[in-house]
């Protein structure tokens, strides 16, 4: 791969981290306006993308980034006041900001107009210090922000905007007289003939290069802040045949008069600050010089104030500097113990495409198959003969599950990813509905698959717009039921056994059944005579198409939600469950499992076959006489178990296996639970054993198959199909007419 090219990839990467850290921090605000933390995260969230942006050229993204900067900024320095409004305009500005990352990333293409309403406000604001009205963002043109900044020298608009405001007759202009970039010199140096000089001391490591950065970008930056002068310093530049092109051996010595802050130019090297050794200390200004000259022959020496930005304090991510004395001179540095604190920890980070590892969780996979193998082999042996195999055979699979657990470990990836972007979809849907609803957030660093992960987050954004949407009351009917205004959300996650639990909780009317059941009689989901219980009647929103909405709106109508998220968490192999309680809430809970690559499976036979039942969905294995065993109106068998009847289903006929059991008294019973959390028993000859299995996807090659999720392949080298619990119970639901018999028979 070019090398530029892999670059690129790697910063579309920190896009995506950085987008979402930006979404996250900027919903925050809502709820925390004072919190200059969640300000200042997204500030460098903003600048890093701009940063990045410009290094590769893309001049559109960095144009709209430098104006969302702006805004910020303002609001760091407290000129601007958290408020509704700009938070609203700050998600807009996100969401334009992640469009202009995949126009960038070639993945999107939108019109030249496509940012311009949101950065004419934004350009508004800055300019302002308030929102625009409507009338103030007609027709926005480049980023009136650009032209005061020293970075749009590179886009070739740095002395128009400065001529323009000079007043000047018009005939001048006739005269061909090149005005224009005359009174734009003459104010770039009335801009610098009272700045300061800063002398930068800048040597990188030798490693610089290894993370990306380029020290011409650094010193283009500073070029563009003022008049520099540098000095290259070449004593570290080894013996020719021990060069290596992928070190840094220069360093410079820079001096730089220019009227930024000691702040920004701090911020140029703040993605560097890691792998160099910094040291910038600023001289008095030409005006200060020039007042202690005087000040040696005056007999009464005046007292002049420090610069303005001497007073600064730096902001966050600026090497901090010591209070020099009056008229001394200034100096910064990086903290060493800061530094080594802060490197320590990046240090520990690196950053690998995904697909090495999934290469790498193959080959563990491969590994677990063959110690399976090895382990088979080694069954028919004698352990008393072969005591040094039987051992060795006992560490491998040791060291191969440690291996195992290492490697998915990698792959694991935090919830947070995912529940971050919860809070904008609340905010959006509260503005739609005009509902107040807080949402709280439990479990975020729960780790899951990356994999799954990945895959969650339209199940999530659905489960979190009904429960707003069809959940939560309006305040008014909250008041009048005696409840506050303002509803709950609740969304969590927790580890349970190999499995996690994502739920979302609220606390708002719950499922109104009657209107469940009225809608599905109208969609002809049930017949006007069913009688189904109210479990049943809840399980009835994950019908396709079925919705209680009374008009379709951006929010929710067209029946698409539920059984999205139904369908989407059965491909990961996982359950959803659904509670509700009139009048207090309902609650969703996901049931999925750590990884979509190896699980612990049970070895079922049937008619001398194998198949693999996920160890997750067991609750208990039964061996049933015949006393238990009762039969339904409709064919369905059921097996009592202390006092409850749990409808069976025989594998064999579900297969298609002529041979299998058909008698549950002449075999066995394996007891699971069901994506609704009900109980079904699945009647098998026998069981083999437990075995770890590496799933191996069948869509691909000869699509769904009822009742089977994936393949395997066995310790025997055989291939055996995993099973799915949840299709298989389908065939076995008893109707209303059995369990009313049930009932008179209990």
């Amino acid at each position: 791969m070019d090398p530029l090219e892999q670059f690129k990839q790697t910063f579309f990467g920190e896009c995506e981290e950085l987008l979402e850290e930006l979404q996250e921090q900027t919903s925050i605000l809502k709820d925390e306006p004072q919190d200059t933390e969640c300000l200042h995260a997204a500030f460098r969230a903003i600048h890093s993308i701009k940063g990045g942006a410009g290094a590769f050229g893309f001049d559109r993204l960095v144009s709209f980034a430098h104006s969302f900067e702006n805004a910020f900024d303002l609001l760091r320095d407290g000129k601007l006041e958290v408020s509704d409004e700009l938070v609203d305009l700050s998600l807009r500005a996100t969401d334009i900001l992640e469009d202009l990352v995949a126009e960038a990333k070639e993945t999107a293409q939108f019109d030249e107009g496509h940012e311009h309403q949101v950065l004419s406000m934004l350009n508004h604001v800055v300019e302002h210090g308030a929102l625009p009205g409507e009338s103030d963002i007609a027709s926005p043109a480049i980023s009136p922000a650009n032209t005061d900044d020293e970075d749009d020298d590179e886009l070739g608009l740095d002395f128009t905007p400065v001529a323009v405001k000079i007043e000047e007759p018009e005939e001048d202009d006739e005269l061909g007289l090149d005005f224009t970039p005359v009174a734009a010199v003459i104010d770039l140096e009335d801009k610098t003939a009272d700045g300061a000089t800063y002398s930068i001391t800048f040597k990188p490591h030798a490693s610089l290069y290894q993370r990306a950065n380029d020290p011409r970008i650094l010193i283009g930056e500073l070029r563009r802040m003022g008049n520099l002068t540098l000095e290259a310093d070449t004593s570290s530049i080894p013996a020719f045949a021990e060069l290596s092109p992928a070190e840094s051996y220069l360093g410079w010595t820079i001096s730089l008069e220019t009227e930024c802050t000691l702040e920004e130019i701090t911020e140029v090297f703040e993605f560097v600050l890691d792998d160099c050794e910094l040291l910038i200390s600023a001289a008095p200004t030409k005006s200060e010089n020039h007042k202690k000259s005087q000040d040696t022959s005056d007999p009464e020496p005046v007292q002049k104030a420090e610069p303005q930005e001497a007073e600064q304090a730096p902001k966050e991510g600026a090497p901090k500097t010591d209070t020099p004395p009056p008229n001394g001179p200034k100096e910064t540095k990086t903290k060493e113990t800061a530094a080594k604190s802060e490197k320590s920890s990046k240090a520990a980070l690196i950053r690998v495409n995904l697909e090495k590892i999934d290469r790498l969780v193959n080959m563990v996979g491969e590994l677990v198959i063959t110690q399976s193998m090895l382990s088979q082999e080694a069954s028919c042996l004698s352990e008393d003969q072969h005591a040094g195999l039987f051992k060795g055979l006992e560490q491998l699979q040791r060291h191969t599950r440690g291996l195992q657990d290492s490697v998915m470990s990698i792959r694991a990836h935090p919830v947070k990813s995912v529940f971050g972007r919860m809070p904008r979809i609340v905010r959006d849907v509260c503005i739609a509905t005009g509902k107040k609803v807080r949402l709280e957030t439990k479990g975020e660093s729960t780790e899951l698959d990356n994999s799954v992960v990945e895959q969650l987050s339209d199940p999530l954004t659905h489960m979190v717009r009904n429960a707003i949407d069809h959940g939560i009351e309006s305040p008014e009917d909250r008041s009048a039921a005696g409840k506050s205004e303002e509803g709950l959300v609740i969304l969590s996650a927790e580890h349970q056994g190999e499995n996690i639990l994502i739920q979302v909780k609220d606390d708002g009317k719950g499922i109104d059944r009657e209107k469940v059941r009225i809608r599905a009689i109208e969609k002809g989901v049930i017949d006007e005579n069913s009688q189904l219980s109210p479990e049943e009647l809840d399980q009835l929103v994950f019908a396709p198409g079925f919705s209680t909405a009374e008009s379709i709106t951006n929010v929710s109508g067209r029946g698409v939600g539920m059984d999205v998220v139904r369908q989407r968490i059965q491909d990961l192999g996982g359950r959803i469950r659904l509670k509700s309680t009139p009048g207090q809430g309902s609650e969703v809970t996901l049931v999925l499992p750590l990884t979509l690559a190896i699980l612990d499976g049970m070895i079922l036979r049937v008619a001398g076959e194998d198949y693999v039942m996920p160890i997750t969905s067991i609750v208990e294995t039964v061996r049933p006489v015949a006393k238990d065993l009762h039969n339904t109106p409709s064919g369905v068998e059921l097996l009592r178990i202390r006092g409850n009847y749990v409808p069976l289903v025989y594998l064999s006929r579900e297969l298609g296996v002529k041979e299998g059991c058909n008698d549950a008294s002449q075999g066995l019973v394996v007891l699971c639970e069901t994506n609704e959390g009900d109980p079904v028993g699945i009647v098998i000859d026998d069981i083999v054993g437990q075995q770890q299995v590496v799933i191996k996807s069948l869509r691909e090659t000869i699509g769904n198959l009822h009742g089977i999720s994936a393949a395997t392949v066995l310790g025997n080298g055989k291939v055996a199909l995993i099973l799915n619990v949840t299709e298989l119970a389908a065939s076995a639901a008893p109707t209303p007419e059995d369990e009313i018999t049930l009932e008179s028979a209990a």
